[in-house]
């Protein structure tokens, strides 16, 4: 179980992370990266945190249940607190993981109902057009798919602490996260990060 999901940050919530549903013990947190609606066809990541040290250091493997409108779609165990997952269809996900100990062991276990819906039909309508017309098109069909299904969401609930008129912020900080996911795919990026969740001291301080 690596340092970065055996604990969440000073003074964060498992809310501040983004959707997510704590243990009635207040042991352990799920918690999805996207905020429901979450869109079908696009992979979200799901992380158990274990904010216990006792059970941190009993969690010996983690099993991951998918059901979608009422049918499990997949059901996986391993070592790592977090997986990512695409649904397959609109409708309700249900994302079941359950804390194994020696023996499988079951030590706790959380789930969270979403809501998954359709791509935008706009965004795939702008970018047919612009693919029909001579001249700049839509630059990069799919990072502009990554950040208006998965992300949109936080980028209008971004404020500068100083407000402004206007929406020069919002088309700023687009920009910007435009830029940095066209330089990197999403497969690059998880690798990235698992390599700084590697480069953690292995202490706890």
């Amino acid at each position: 179980m690596r340092k970065t999901e055996r604990r969440l940050p000073a003074g964060f919530q498992a809310a501040d992370l983004g959707e997510s549903v704590v243990a009635s013990d207040g042991r352990c947190a799920l918690v999805s990266f996207a905020t429901a609606p979450i869109v079908a066809a696009r992979e979200n990541t799901y992380v158990l945190f274990a904010t216990d040290s006792g059970l941190a250091a009993s969690a010996q493997s983690f099993e991951w249940t998918f059901a979608e409108n009422g049918d499990v779609t997949r059901t996986e165990s391993g070592e790592r607190a977090d997986v990512m997952y695409v649904p397959t269809a609109t409708g309700t996900l249900l994302t079941t993981v359950r804390v194994l100990g020696a023996g499988d062991a079951e030590l706790a276990k959380l789930s969270l109902e979403q809501l998954a819906v359709a791509p935008s039909a706009e965004l795939e309508a702008l970018i047919a057009d612009a693919q029909n017309k001579a001249g700049p098109g839509a630059s990069n069909p799919e990072v502009l798919r990554e950040l208006i299904n998965q992300h949109c969401a936080y980028y209008f609930n971004a404020t500068p602490q100083a407000p402004e008129s206007g929406d020069a912020f919002l088309r700023f900080l687009l920009s910007m996260a435009a830029s940095g996911a066209g330089r990197r795919s999403q497969t690059e990026r998880r690798e990235h990060v698992d390599a700084l969740a590697a480069a953690c001291p292995s202490g706890e301080s």
